[in-house]
């Protein structure tokens, strides 16, 4: 593989996580942690969990089907010379 291929694939992995991450680290920076911590024990975000979790859920069982997708882009052969 090209190292320059590699390092740039590198490059926009970091730069989209650092991009996408910065929105929720913000939002919850600026979050009432106290008054937060109260309406969860009353029940109020409920909701919003659901639907959080179900996101995690959707994410991991993409990110599965993605290893495995590149898995079998693996050579199985070790006497396969790449190139």
């Amino acid at each position: 593989m090209n190292c320059f291929v590699l390092l740039f694939a590198i490059g926009i992995s970091l730069a989209v996580g650092v991009c996408l991450a910065s929105r929720p680290a913000l939002k919850s920076s600026k979050t009432d942690l106290q008054g937060s911590l109260k309406e969860a024990g009353h029940g109020v975000a409920r909701g919003h969990g659901r639907a959080q979790s179900s996101l995690v859920i959707v994410q991991m069982a993409l990110t599965l089907v993605l290893l495995v997708g590149a898995g079998l882009f693996v050579p199985h052969d070790p006497s396969f010379v790449g190139g």
